[in-house]
C-alpha cells in the first residue's frame, strides 16, 4: 500500500511498516516471507541502534576473529540484510554459519524455535540524533529538507521508516526473557565491550 502525504511525497507501507525511501519495496515485502531455519542467527535493532556494530562482532565470533574485507564481498556473504534484498539473497548467497540483520519488529521476523535472536537497543534521545543526522544529510529521503525540531516531532509520533520507535523497543523488550533470544544495549556494547562479546558468544 502507498500513501501520500501533505506534502505529495509517496511512502510505502508493507504490514504495517513504513518501507525507507531507497529500498525496493518488493524486496522488503519478501524478507517477510523468509523461513527462519534452525541455524539461523538474527540480529534485530531499531535502525542507527548498533547494527554495524553488533553485525561485526557476530561475524567476528562466526570467523574466529578471521578479518573479512567488505570490499569483496566477504563480509556480506556473512551478514545479509533482510529488509534491503529480501528472502532470496538470504537463501542463495549467505556464507553459513552466518547471520540475518533486519531492523523490522519482533513480530514481523521470521521464527523458529531453534533459531537465535540477538536484540540491541539504544536509548531514544541518541537514536533520534543519529536518525536525523543520516536521514537529513541525504536529499533522496523525505526528511532532507527538515529542521531538528521537525524530525524530533516525526520521531516522537512514529513517523519515521518502520514502525515508531517506542514499539519497536517494546516487540524486543517483550522476549527478553526467551531461551533463544540474548538483549543487550548500545549502551553495554560501549561499557562492557568484553562483556557483551562474551554473552553473543
Amino acid at each position: 500500500m502507498t500513501v501520500e502525504t501533505k506534502n505529495n511525497e509517496t511512502i510505502s507501507i508493507v504490514n504495517g511498516l513504513r518501507v525507507p525511501a531507497l529500498f525496493d519495496v518488493d524486496l522488503f515485502r519478501s524478507g517477510l516471507e523468509y523461513e527462519a531455519q534452525s541455524d539461523d542467527i538474527f540480529i534485530l535493532t531499531y535502525p542507527r541502534s548498533g547494527t554495524h556494530w553488533i553485525s561485526t562482532i557476530v561475524c567476528g565470533l562466526l570467523t574466529d576473529g578471521k578479518p573479512l574485507d567488505e570490499d569483496t564481498g566477504d563480509y556480506l556473504a556473512k551478514i545479509q540484510f533482510l529488509d534491503r534484498f529480501g528472502k532470496d539473497i538470504v537463501k542463495t548467497t549467505m556464507i553459513r554459519p552466518g547471520a540475518i540483520q533486519t531492523h523490522y519488529p519482533f513480530y514481523c521476523v521470521p521464527y523458529h524455535p531453534q533459531a537465535k535472536y540477538i536484540c540491541v537497543i539504544r536509548q531514544p534521545k541518541d537514536v533520534c540524533v543519529s536518525c536525523y543526522q543520516i536521514l537529513s544529510s541525504n536529499s533522496a529521503f523525505r526528511f532532507s529538507q527538515i529542521d531538528f525540531s521537525t524530525f524530533f516531532q516525526l520521531f516522537i509520533n512514529g513517523q519515521t521508516p518502520y514502525i515508531d520507535y517506542f514499539d519497536h523497543l517494546d516487540s524486543l523488550w517483550s522476549h527478553k526473557d526467551d531461551e533463544n533470544v540474548l538483549l543487550v544495549s548500545y549502551e553495554q556494547m560501549k561499557n562492557d565491550l568484553r562483556g557483551v562479546i562474551d554473552k553473543v558468544d
